[in-house]
């Protein structure tokens, strides 16, 4: 690529977010867990300003294979819904302090967003019995921003 530390790479990308959605009283609503599996291509660069200090850029893109809403209602019964028309990106910034040959200190900022238009539907059922409406998940967004510092050992 167009420098000597650069990485092109593809893999996949699991992940589970939960959402506790409630009314007012906080009586009413759901419990959403959203799992996903996404295949990804990212491009990685390393830049190395001497031999104690480093920082890695990275970028992601993702394409969904799997992605479903389980809904755990309070007030009716249990729903699955199949996410689609989704996308994802990501990117980070990774700074490494190596202060002697086996130890060293990281700071690492990463930001991933995923969305999805539609999704499928699902009648509402009330301990089984049809209600006459249907459910569906409305065009949703997560994004998630982390920040971590830490220790780093070098083992031979």
């Amino acid at each position: 690529l167009f420098l000597e530390q650069s990485e092109l790479y593809i893999g996949l990308h699991g992940q589970q977010d939960l959402r506790d959605v409630a009314n007012r009283n906080g009586v009413y609503g759901a419990t959403e867990i959203y799992t996903k599996l996404f295949s990804k291509i990212g491009l990685k660069q390393v830049v190395k300003f001497n031999t104690a200090h480093s920082v890695s850029m990275f970028a992601e893109s993702y394409q969904p294979f799997f992605a479903e809403s389980y809904v755990d209602s309070r007030v009716s019964d249990d729903v699955t819904l199949s996410l689609k028309k989704g996308s994802a990106k990501a990117w980070g910034v990774k700074y490494l302090y190596q202060y002697s040959p086996t130890k060293g200190l990281f700071l690492d900022y990463r930001d991933f967003s995923a969305r999805y238009q539609q999704s499928s539907q699902a009648s509402q059922t009330f301990y089984g019995q049809a209600t006459g409406k249907f459910l569906y998940q409305p065009p949703i967004q997560f994004k998630q921003h982390t920040l971590a510092a830490g220790l780093t050992w070098y083992f031979d």
